[in-house]
C-alpha cells in the first residue's frame, strides 16, 4: 500500500553530480519530516555498471533525520564515451526525488583525420591516419575492416600503447575496379579493444571511371521483399536496410525503387556472398540507384531476385531509438477489388503523430476507387474517399487529414479502417512519439490468414 508519508527527502551535496568512471560519490540522506509510521525509501537506478550502497533505508520517528551515508560507485567500461544515469528515491506509492548524475570516461577513443572521410577514384589508393585522443592505461587493440567490401586496406590491425598513444598511425585504401558507370562508397569499420569509439566509421567515397552506363533494364526477376519509408540522407531521422543472402550460393538483387512522388529510381546491388548480409545506408542506395542527389520524402522499394533473399528496414529516430521499420500491410485480392485492414489508428487529438501511408504497388495501371471505410470501437461507420493514386506514388496522410475526410474524430485507438483500391497496395502507419519523437511503425497485426 502506498505510504502515509507526505514530505520529502534531503539529499547532501546538492548536484550537479559527476563520478568519474572506476570512482564513486557519497551523499548523505534524511527525510524533512518526522513520519507517522516507518518510511522504506528505495535508491534505484538503471545502468547495471553502477551500485548503490545501501539501495534500501528505512526510517522510524527515531532516525529520521539522522544522516545516512549512501556511496554510488561507478564500474569501468570499454566505451569511450561519457554516459548519463537517473537515481530514484522513491516510496510505496511515490517518487521523493531524482538525481540526474554524468559518469565521465575514461577510456582512449579511436580518432580519424581527416574526419570528413577519404575521396579517391575506382583502382586509385588514398590515405587516412589514426590515433588516440588520450593516454591509455594499456595498449590498445585496434582492428580494421570494410562494410561493403568495394575496397582494400591495409593494415588490418594497429596497436597503440601508452608511448605512442598520439602518434598518427597511415591506413591505406584501395578502391576496388567494377564495370558499372556509378560512383560507390563504403567505410571502413573501426574496433577498439572490443569497445565502441568516439569515431567508429571512415567514410570513404569511391569516383567512377567508368563510361556512363546506358539505361537500365528491369529484370524479370520476382519481388522477393520490400523495403519502405526509408528517409534521405538529408531526413533528421537515419536508416539502415538489411538484406540478407538465405541460401549456399550467392544473391543477385535489383533494387526497383519510387519516392513518394513517383520517381522511379533502379539499380543491382553487388552480389551478396552465400548466408551473408548486406547493410545499406540511404547514401548508399542513393548511388546504387542513379539519385544525384537526396530523394523527396521517403523511398519504397521492391527487391526483386531470383534467390532467397530478406531484408529489414531499421530507423534510428528521436532521442537515439531504435526502431524495426519493417512491417508492411499488403493487400489481398478481394473479386475485383484489392483490401487491406489497417486496425487501431491513433487518434488526431492524441500527443503522438501519425502518418498513414498508402502506396500503389500496381503492375498494369493506377489504383484507383481507393477508399477508407472505418469503423469506431463501438461499430459506428465512417468513410474516406482517396480517389486515384497513381502507379509507384506513395499517398500519406496524417490522422488528422483522415479525419477531416470522414468528418469525425475518434479517441486514443478508436479506429480500424478496411481500406479498398482497384489495384494492389501497400499500407503502413508510422507513428512519431515520446518526448524525443522517435518513429514508430504500428502497422503489425494479430490477425492470422
Amino acid at each position: 500500500p502506498p505510504s502515509s508519508y507526505q514530505g520529502g527527502v534531503t539529499i547532501t551535496p546538492s548536484g550537479p553530480y559527476e563520478i568519474p568512471e572506476g570512482g564513486k560519490i557519497s551523499l548523505t540522506v534524511s527525510l524533512d519530516a518526522e513520519p507517522d509510521e516507518p518510511v522504506p525509501l528505495t535508491l534505484s537506478k538503471g545502468n547495471p555498471e553502477l551500485s548503490i550502497v545501501p539501495s534500501l533505508i528505512t526510517f522510524t520517528s527515531s532516525n529520521w533525520n539522522e544522516l545516512i551515508g549512501v556511496d554510488i560507485v561507478a564500474g569501468e567500461d570499454h566505451r569511450a564515451v561519457d554516459a548519463s544515469e537517473t537515481i530514484v528515491f522513491s516510496i510505496p506509492g511515490r517518487t521523493l526525488e531524482s538525481l540526474d548524475i554524468t559518469i565521465k570516461n575514461n577510456d582512449a577513443a579511436v580518432v580519424a583525420y581527416p574526419a570528413r572521410g577519404v575521396e579517391i577514384t575506382e583502382g586509385q589508393s588514398g590515405l587516412f591516419h589514426l590515433e588516440l585522443d588520450r593516454l591509455p592505461p594499456a595498449a590498445v587493440e585496434v582492428s580494421l575492416s570494410t562494410r561493403n567490401d568495394f575496397i582494400d586496406i591495409a593494415p588490418t590491425s594497429l596497436t597503440f600503447t601508452p608511448s605512442n598513444w598520439n602518434s598518427r598511425k597511415e591506413v591505406r585504401v584501395r578502391a576496388k575496379q567494377d564495370l558499372d558507370a556509378f560512383d560507390d562508397y563504403d567505410s571502413v569499420i573501426i574496433d577498439a579493444g572490443g569497445g565502441s569509439v568516439h569515431h567508429s566509421t571512415v567514410t570513404v567515397s569511391i569516383m567512377d571511371d567508368d563510361d556512363d552506363a546506358a539505361q537500365v533494364v528491369v529484370p524479370e526477376w520476382e519481388v522477393k521483399s520490400k523495403a519502405l519509408a526509408i528517409p534521405p540522407t538529408s531526413a533528421q531521422d537515419s536508416a539502415t536496410v538489411r538484406v540478407r543472402c538465405d541460401q549456399a550460393t550467392p544473391c543477385k538483387i535489383f533494387l526497383d525503387c519510387s519516392t513518394q512522388n513517383g520517381v522511379v529510381l533502379q539499380g543491382y546491388l553487388p552480389a551478396i556472398p552465400a548466408g551473408a548480409t548486406s547493410t545499406l545506408v540511404p547514401g548508399y542506395i542513393q548511388r546504387q540507384i542513379g539519385s544525384k542527389g537526396s530523394w523527396e520524402g521517403r523511398l519504397g522499394c521492391s527487391l526483386r531476385s531470383e534467390d532467397n533473399i530478406g531484408s529489414q528496414v531499421w530507423t534510428r529516430s528521436g532521442d537515439g531509438v531504435l526502431v524495426n521499420n519493417s512491417a508492411v500491410i499488403r493487400s489481398e485480392r478481394d473479386g475485383d477489388i484489392h483490401r487491406a485492414d489497417i486496425e487501431s489508428i491513433p487518434s488526431p487529438d492524441a500527443f503522438d503523430l501519425s502518418n498513414i501511408r498508402i502506396r500503389c504497388d500496381s503492375q498494369s495501371g493506377p489504383c484507383a476507387n481507393t477508399v477508407f471505410v472505418c469503423y469506431t470501437d463501438a461499430g459506428q461507420r465512417f468513410d474516406a474517399d482517396l480517389g486515384i493514386i497513381a502507379q509507384g506514388i506513395t499517398r500519406h496522410m496524417q490522422a488528422d487529414e483522415l479525419a477531416n475526410l470522414m468528418g469525425y474524430r475518434w479517441p486514443d485507438l478508436g479506429l480500424s479502417c478496411e481500406v479498398r483500391s482497384s489495384g494492389r497496395f501497400t499500407a503502413q502507419i508510422l507513428t512519431r512519439t515520446g518526448g524525443g519523437g522517435a518513429l514508430v511503425n504500428n502497422s503489425a497485426t494479430g490477425v492470422v490468414r
